[in-house]
């Protein structure tokens, strides 16, 4: 799952191309988010993946340092049930 910021413009994986995604490498969700680019006609190099683990990926997210997370739970479900958050 990728998760976006509440007030962002993105609405599908192609908006996210030029953007910042936190992602920690080596887990599902990171391999997830690749799969999810290359379905949507993308490359890895067309966003610009900041390697964050899990809570500090959150953290980024709803500070806006990023604009999207490829997320996992629990920390998907704790973000979404305290700020309703988009996900594409």
């Amino acid at each position: 799952m990728i998760l976006v910021c509440r007030d962002s413009f993105v609405i599908s994986v192609r908006d996210l191309k030029g953007e910042k995604i936190a992602a920690a490498p080596g887990t599902n969700p990171y391999f997830f988010h690749l799969s999810a680019l290359r379905n949507a006609g993308l490359q890895k190099g067309d966003v610009d993946i900041i390697p964050l683990d899990h809570e500090n990926g959150r953290v980024a997210l709803v500070k806006q340092k990023v604009d999207g997370w490829a997320a996992v739970d629990p920390y998907c479900a704790y973000e979404a049930k305290l700020y309703p958050t988009p996900f594409v």
